[in-house]
């Protein structure tokens, strides 16, 4: 069999690995600022009602780094690659390369599975298009000038925030906005649980191609639970019987 025949499937294969490579780091920097968004959202509510706060996250691989140091390199003695002598320093930085990757995968690996979940706050509504404007005012919702009817909107909050400037700014953009025009290429969201949403209000209209995907369906509903539930071994039962099965599998419309 010649040659050139027997290289043609693995000269196809290395290129269609080329291509999805290149489509995977594509879409990355496609979508660079939601990322850098998404990420700076999620450090932040993490460490946030901490003594230190954003600190945590430098603190805590330093911490490892000197616990790990102390343990192996001057309790245990240990060298890289059997070399006799070694400073302490070569050793943790060493280390700490090996702490960062291990980091790094560890965290894509635990977070991965639960990411649509953990974000679900995420899945919005467009209310308004290129070019419409839109505006808010008591919580009412206006496209054009024409308030929209909306049985999907949920408030929790029985009370309104007025456009009074000694009211905050959070609390006023909740329930109040001035017409804003969406510029083109973007669109302007809201959740359907107006009252406990971050969307549009707050961080602005969202460019198309910062759009991922429609939703399909809601696979699962149930409300929060109440105060102090919803942790322990039989919190799935808890949550299953909470469960609203008049919205389980329904379409999103």
């Amino acid at each position: 069999m010649p040659e050139s025949s027997l290289s043609q499937p693995r000269t196809y294969v290395w290129a269609t690995v080329a291509r999805s490579v290149n489509a995977v780091f594509t879409s990355y920097w496609r979508h660079r600022q939601l990322i850098l968004q998404l990420a700076r959202r999620d450090v932040m509510g993490r460490y946030r009602g901490s003594l230190l706060g954003l600190a945590w996250s430098f603190l805590t691989p330093l911490l490892m780094l000197l616990v790990y140091t102390f343990l192996f390199g001057v309790v245990f003695k240990s060298r890289w690659g059997g070399a006799t002598v070694e400073s302490r320093l070569d050793f943790a930085l060493i280390l700490f390369v090996g702490l960062i990757v291990h980091g790094l995968f560890a965290e894509c690996v635990n977070r991965a599975p639960g990411l649509v979940l953990q974000h679900a706050s995420f899945v919005k509504r467009v209310v308004a298009l290129p070019g419409e404007t839109v505006s808010i005012a008591d919580k009412r919702v206006r496209v054009d000038g024409r308030e929209l009817i909306e049985p999907y909107a949920f408030h929790s909050d029985d009370n309104t925030w007025s456009n009074d400037p000694s009211t905050s700014e959070e609390h006023r953009r909740r329930d109040q906005l001035p017409p804003t025009r969406v510029p083109d290429g973007a669109y302007f969201l809201l959740g359907d649980n107006r009252d406990d949403s971050s969307d549009s209000r707050s961080w602005g209209t969202v460019p198309a191609g910062h759009i991922l995907g429609r939703a399909l369906l809601v696979y699962w509903s149930a409300p929060p639970p109440p105060s102090g539930g919803g942790k322990g071994v039989l919190a799935p039962l808890g949550a299953l019987s909470r469960t609203r099965w008049d919205r389980v599998f329904a379409l999103v419309r």
